[in-house]
């Protein structure tokens, strides 16, 4: 049956579609979140919408899925610099100690936007060394 409804990648991505929907939001989210790993790849790629509005949502979204830290990391290291940025805000977000090595080194990148951010995120982890 999978084939027919695109498995666990088509319902991750019809979910993230009803986070647009203020009356499904909330349940999208708690499904996305009890999906974990599954929903992180989608979730990033969705943090490229020129929505502001979903932005946030993703956001959090991602903040409390745990198994999000590494594909994050690699988005911070890999994906553009608008995409990175959302990225260290996810990890200011969640306080995720595992991430101050990449923001450490977030800091030493090309991007102002960037370093900016991930200044503030060690600032919300409360790591001193950043």
């Amino acid at each position: 049956m999978n084939w027919l409804t695109g498995g666990p990648l088509g319902e991750v991505k019809r979910l993230i579609a009803q986070l647009s929907d203020s009356t499904r939001r909330d349940n999208a989210a708690r499904e996305l979140i009890k999906l974990g790993a599954d929903s992180v790849p989608p979730l990033i790629d969705a943090l490229q919408t020129q929505d502001p509005g979903l932005i946030l949502y993703y956001q959090h979204i991602l903040a409390r899925i745990s198994s999000a830290t590494l594909p994050l990391t690699k988005a911070l290291a890999t994906a553009h610099p608008i995409i990175r940025g959302r990225v260290v805000e996810i990890f200011g977000m969640s306080k995720e100690k595992l991430a101050i090595p990449a923001l450490l080194d977030a800091l030493k990148g090309e991007y102002f936007t960037v370093r900016s951010r991930a200044l503030l995120a060690l600032g919300n982890i409360g790591d001193a060394s950043g």
